[in-house]
């Protein structure tokens, strides 16, 4: 029997070399392998091509640290500055941890010669990690997609020119944690009193504040506000319901919405105030657009009808990467 003293030859990346005196039987020594196909394996999952070159812990770390980057790009995101820092630091958060996932994998199997084979380079780890990985990955989102940003297509020309129908717009559920809402600002609520509708408006009225509309002007606590986003469309017959609103004191905790087109938003005027707890989260940037071939029908919403407009083809560039509240 050869005996080996002292510690054992070892590679550049720190592994135990295989020689003739601690090789193990050959149907136990895998092969290196093939860097171009780790490559694609990591394209597809990086902790999986870590687990094909039996790396068990670097796998854990590639996994982990994707996940921290991919939050990262999300919270950065989700407080989108005017100057497209947030977007800026998303996108480099997630290429930087996407590519440099399969650049490792890479490095790592150019540098590890044959083997002998680890518990976790067996075919039901590579299938059981992925569809852990997946399952994550999915649940993470949909947390996400709760509780911090989401994603809202827009149906109605009620906030033109602000937001046009068939704008889809990421909303910032966390815009509101330990910072009070403000008047301006442009919104995503759920109206529970009406139909559950989720509609796209802006905050007029906060609680306490005396509301009144007079000639499609609005008055807040006796001084007319000015509102040089509104936009009054030339309308055959006014609905008499938009145009006036008899003086209204907002209750503690709800606020009062308006739409931007006035005479065809139905809104706060028709509802009444709502709960903040309601409103959503603050619409941040306009992700994508394109044009809407169903015709304008907000009072399908009144009726409770079901309404989904398709988009006719036609993408309005200009409009994506548009900052809303700003």
């Amino acid at each position: 029997m050869v005996e080996v003293s002292g510690n054992p030859e070892q590679n550049s990346v720190g592994d135990p070399v295989v020689t003739a005196a601690n090789a193990p039987p050959q149907s136990r020594l895998v092969r290196q392998r093939r860097w171009w196909w780790v490559g694609l394996i990591a394209a597809v999952s990086g902790p999986v091509a870590h687990l094909y070159c039996g790396r068990f812990r670097r796998a854990a770390t590639v996994a982990l640290f994707t996940m921290l980057a991919s939050l990262g790009a999300l919270l950065a995101l989700a407080q989108i500055p005017g100057d497209f820092v947030g977007w800026g630091i998303g996108a480099v958060l997630l290429v930087a941890a996407y590519f440099g996932c399969i650049a490792d994998a890479v490095l790592l199997a150019r540098r590890t010669p044959d083997s002998p084979r680890q518990w976790c380079q067996r075919w039901w780890c590579y299938i059981g990690t992925y569809v852990l990985l997946m399952g994550l990955n999915i649940q993470a989102a949909s947390l996400f997609r709760t509780f911090a940003v989401e994603a809202f297509v827009v149906p109605t020309r009620a906030m033109a020119d602000t937001i046009l129908a068939g704008d889809r717009v990421i909303v910032n559920k966390w815009a509101y944690v330990g910072r009070p809402i403000q008047r301006g600002d442009v919104v995503v609520a759920r109206i529970v009193n009406w139909n559950h509708n989720v509609v796209t408006v802006r905050v007029i009225g906060l609680p306490g504040d005396v509301i009144s509309m007079t000639d499609e002007r609005v008055l807040v606590n006796g001084v007319l506000l000015d509102e040089p986003y509104v936009k009054l469309l030339p309308m055959e017959e006014i609905d008499e319901r938009l145009s006036t609103l008899a003086e209204t004191t907002i209750p503690a905790g709800e606020v009062f919405l308006m739409g931007d087109t006035r005479r065809r938003s139905y809104d706060s005027r028709l509802y009444g105030s709502q709960p903040i707890q309601n409103v959503l989260g603050k619409v941040s940037i306009v992700y994508w657009s394109m044009v809407l071939s169903t015709p304008d029908e907000p009072d399908r919403l009144e009726r409770g009808e079901v309404w989904d407009p398709q988009p006719d083809g036609t993408i309005r560039w200009s409009r994506i990467g548009r900052q809303v509240n700003h």
